[in-house]
């Protein structure tokens, strides 16, 4: 069984170990395609971004999740990108 959690939009959503990193969330009940896995991690770092620039702005030590490092950051936007497990830290 994958080990699910409900979103911040009421959603079901889980954690799927078979595609890496492990970041990635998808509904629970819904088939998917590489490329909506895609679009679905895409849209998934423009949250955690913005959500790392809005506790920098409070200045909340902001550090991005594990498997995700600051490339840039301007002076109101953030970009990161994600880690392989394979790289070099």
């Amino acid at each position: 069984m994958i080990p699910s959690r409900m979103g911040s939009l009421g959603m079901r959503l889980c954690m799927v170990p078979m595609l890496r990193p492990s970041a990635r969330i998808i509904p629970a009940t819904q088939y998917f395609s590489t490329s909506t896995a895609n679009k679905m991690e895409k849209e998934f770092s423009k949250f955690l971004a913005k959500e790392i620039q809005q506790e920098a702005d409070t200045h909340i030590h902001a550090e991005p999740p594990k498997g995700f490092s600051i490339v840039s950051r301007e002076d109101s936007k953030t970009t990161i990108s994600r880690k392989f497990a394979d790289s070099s830290e």
